[in-house]
C-alpha cells in the first residue's frame, strides 16, 4: 500500500496503516479465541495461527457488524481505515477522486484482471458520483464504504470499494409450498 501511494516509510498516513494493521490483526486473534469448541470447532489458543480459516474470518466480521447502525458503532481501526484507502486511491492528493485514480487502483492495486477493469471502473464510478452528479470526494466515499460494511443488499455502491462482487449463481432462495396444499391430519 505504502509504494502504491508512493509514501515514505516517515509518512503519517503510513505510520497510521501500521497501526490499523496491527489492530486489525489483533482483533481477528481476538474473535478467533471467541470461538468455543461448542461450535464445533477446535483449536490451540495459545498458538497465533498461520493462517485463518474462513469460519473465523466470518465470525470477527460478524461480531463487529452485529448491532452496527453507523460507522460510530465500529472499533476506531475500522473508522479510519476508509480515511486512509481515500488517501490511497487519492493519489494527487486534491480531495477528489477522478475515473483514472479509480482505475489505476483497480487494475494496479486490487489487481483486476485487465479485460474488467474499464467495464467496472465506469460502472463504480457512475455509482460512487451518481453518474457523475457528484464529485467522489472523501465524504462519498465514507458513505460508499459504510454502505459496504452495513448494506443489507449487494446493490449499494458499497460493493465497489475493492471493485466489485461477482453475481451470484445461486438465484433467489426457493420454497416448497406444496406442503400447504395437501392437507393431512397428523
Amino acid at each position: 500500500m505504502r509504494h502504491y501511494a508512493g509514501w515514505s516509510e516517515d509518512n503519517e498516513y503510513y505510520l497510521t496503516m501500521k497501526e490499523i494493521h496491527a489492530d486489525f490483526f489483533e482483533c481477528l486473534l481476538e474473535h478467533v479465541g471467541k470461538i468455543e469448541p461448542e461450535y464445533g470447532f477446535e483449536f490451540d489458543v495459545d498458538r497465533i495461527p498461520d493462517r485463518v480459516q474462513m469460519y473465523q474470518w466470518l465470525n470477527m466480521w460478524g461480531n463487529l457488524v452485529h448491532g452496527a447502525r453507523a460507522m460510530v458503532d465500529f472499533p476506531i481501526w475500522l473508522q479510519i481505515l476508509p480515511k486512509i484507502l481515500f488517501k490511497v486511491i487519492n493519489r494527487r492528493d486534491d480531495g477528489i477522486v477522478s475515473y483514472e485514480e479509480l482505475r489505476s487502483f483497480y487494475a494496479m492495486f486490487i489487481k483486476l484482471p485487465e479485460d474488467q477493469v474499464e467495464n467496472i471502473t465506469e460502472e463504480a464510478y457512475r455509482a460512487l458520483t451518481s453518474s457523475g452528479d457528484f464529485p467522489l470526494t472523501e465524504r462519498v466515499y465514507l458513505m460508499a464504504f459504510a454502505n459496504f460494511l452495513l448494506g443489507k443488499t449487494p446493490h449499494g455502491p458499497g460493493k465497489y470499494i475493492f471493485g466489485g462482487f461477482k453475481d451470484s449463481e445461486v438465484g433467489q432462495f426457493q420454497i416448497d409450498y406444496s406442503c400447504l396444499l395437501d392437507p393431512k391430519e397428523d
